[in-house]
């Protein structure tokens, strides 16, 4: 695959593609032979990564979450009157960590404002990462806006009730990624973010309450988290919701309500796999399907669209 793709393009195969057609634009290919294979193999291009907040293909029916769901829209209710909450959502990779925040996201009830950001596993090393993207949705930036755009929505008062000053200006634009045109230190630079970021969300927490969503956090890159860990507890002052997702092994810097997430039992899972599938299924066929899958949706779902295609 890699012999194939032209230089500075991205080739995937299917099973790649079917982990990631949600998160890229992406160009079906005519198919290529290669090593190892004995017949041509289906190719995609990656063109570009989505904007985080886009709209995507319906999801499968989520099942066996009832309890957790229950929980965040209780920590929502409670924002109104007593204050910022945040829940910490962990489990093993496929769980559903992202099908539930995505379920939740879909719940908001009308006048409630939505911030969404997710890591990377090829960006734990790229700073502010994801202090960036939360930047970047906060002031509906998409991914191919430029710096005059950048500019003008720094300008329009959404980050702060006063113009922010020049070296604010080219500090945000170069965590951006517009460039290097910060002249602060490492340690001015952290305390400007953090303030910028704390009166970015107490504007947007005016306006209405405030779910914040961030994914995969034990992929964050330590400029964000450092940013993150002084961030988040001031938004307990706020009319906001911080809910993140991670693997087990990640531990928010933070005071948060945990929800562990664990695999789907026998029934939960024979009711995913038929609403994969469109209707009741067989009890030996989902019996098997549950062994192979050890209760994983994620798992349950790829391999029923092998079954199906």
């Amino acid at each position: 695959m890699e012999a194939a793709a032209p230089a500075g393009e991205v080739l995937i195969g299917p099973v790649t593609y079917r982990v990631v057609k949600n998160d890229f634009e992406i160009e079906t290919l005519p198919p290529v032979t290669v090593k190892r294979k004995s017949a041509p193999v289906r190719v995609y291009r990656i063109i570009r990564a989505y904007d985080e907040d886009r709209a995507v293909p319906e999801l499968a029916v989520l099942v066996g979450r009832d309890k957790e769901l229950a929980l965040l829209h209780d920590a929502l209710t409670e924002i109104a009157t007593a204050g910022g909450r945040s829940a910490c959502i962990s489990g093993e990779p496929g769980v559903g960590k992202s099908r539930l925040v995505k379920e939740f996201s879909t719940r908001l009830p009308p006048g409630h404002d939505l911030v969404i950001a997710r890591c990377g596993s090829f960006e734990t090393d790229t700073p502010y990462r994801l202090v960036a993207r939360l930047i970047r949705n906060a002031l509906g930036l998409g991914t191919r806006a430029d710096e005059a755009a950048a500019r003008a929505a720094l300008a329009d008062g959404t980050v702060s009730d006063r113009p922010l000053d020049d070296a604010s200006v080219r500090l945000m634009l170069e965590v951006l990624g517009y460039g290097q045109g910060s002249t602060l230190d490492p340690q001015t630079k952290h305390r400007v973010v953090v303030e910028l970021l704390r009166r970015l969300f107490a504007r947007r927490a005016e306006r209405g309450p405030l779910v914040i969503i961030l994914e995969d956090l034990h992929w964050v890159d330590p400029v964000s988290a450092a940013v993150l860990a002084q961030v988040a507890p001031q938004l307990m002052d706020l009319r906001c919701l911080l809910v993140a997702t991670s693997r087990p092994e990640w531990e928010p810097a933070w005071p948060a309500m945990r929800i562990a997430l664990q695999p789907l039992g026998h029934e939960e899972s024979h009711a995913l796999i038929g609403g994969l599938l469109g209707g009741p299924v067989d009890p030996v066929l989902g019996d098997a399907l549950l062994a192979r899958t050890g209760g994983n949706p994620f798992f349950a779902e790829e391999i029923v669209t092998s079954l199906k295609e």
